[in-house]
């Protein structure tokens, strides 16, 4: 796995911020790491318990996600590079046949703190989305 892109802004001391980050993968770790989703056997590493995990699945997100989609692609930068790849990761979101699991945290009922991690298939990429408010 290489990087092909990363990106970190930390707001302050209290852990504001947002990092993303993009990987090339091989043909072959795409299709273990598939095959090991749909046999329900590749986890995500455990969270901090005030954390809510959803595990893996096909995108397109559901609906009742859209604050996940929001935070991970509405961070705003004059980075052109960074601004293409969330629309890169919106595209992937509502798109079918790629997939996506994360972390959120909730605070009355909104979702504040997203760790999203996305497969794009077809491209052979994993994305990472941190945004903590």
């Amino acid at each position: 796995m290489s990087t092909d892109y990363s990106y970190v802004d930390y707001l302050s001391f209290s852990g504001e911020g947002y990092s993303m980050a993009s990987y090339s993968i091989s043909d072959e770790t795409l299709s273990t790491i598939i095959n090991n989703i749909e046999n329900s056997d590749f986890d995500l590493p455990k969270a901090e318990d005030k954390y809510s995990k959803k595990n893996w699945a096909k995108t397109p997100l559901a609906k009742k996600y859209s604050e996940v989609e929001l935070l991970a692609t509405s961070y705003s930068s004059d980075k052109e590079k960074l601004t293409n790849i969330q629309k890169k990761i919106k595209q992937l979101l509502n798109s079918n046949n790629n997939y996506h699991s994360f972390y959120y945290r909730e605070v009355s009922e909104n979702i504040i703190d997203i760790e999203l991690f996305i497969i794009d298939v077809e491209e052979k990429k994993i994305y990472y989305v941190s945004h903590s408010v």
